[in-house]
């Protein structure tokens, strides 16, 4: 057998799933807290299992309120339910009938889907960016499983 053959064979009896560790949102009241839960479960459910050029990836802890995607070393984070004020004076930015917050940070961007019955919120870390892509690919999963307030 050639030394590449033994290199490929190795690899793939050593493949492991790549985990992201992504905070598990707290949710606060317990009466909304099951709706929020089932909602988000709903819009994690329906995620793609690409996003841009990146590979959905298991978040750790595993919860229905999160997800990931991995490229390489760059790895994109969701987060489900956390509550969020929106006002008017803030800019958005709407990308196929989903309207989003953008907050920028020295190590990336958060963009948070302000206009559903969940706020859903994407992390995007420089080194990802342009994040035109992922927005694009979450906006009908998120339309769907959440719909607009």
């Amino acid at each position: 057998m050639s030394a590449a053959l033994l290199m490929m064979a190795a690899l793939a009896g050593c493949s492991h799933a790549i985990s992201v560790n992504v905070p598990v949102p707290s949710l606060g009241d317990a009466t909304s807290d099951t709706a929020v839960k089932d909602r988000c479960s709903a819009v994690t459910a329906t995620l793609p299992q690409t996003l841009g050029k990146a590979s959905k990836v298991n978040a750790s802890p595993a919860s229905a309120l999160t997800a990931a995607w991995a490229d390489g070393d760059k790895a994109v984070t969701l987060t489900c339910g956390l509550p969020v004020a929106h006002t008017p004076t803030e800019s958005l930015i709407t990308v196929d009938g989903v309207a989003w917050r953008v907050q920028k940070h020295t190590d990336g961007t958060q963009f948070t889907a302000v206009d559903r019955v969940v706020a859903v919120t994407l992390t995007v870390p420089s080194a990802a960016m342009p994040a035109a892509a992922y927005l694009s690919g979450l906006a009908l999963p998120i339309a769907v499983a959440a719909p607009a307030k």
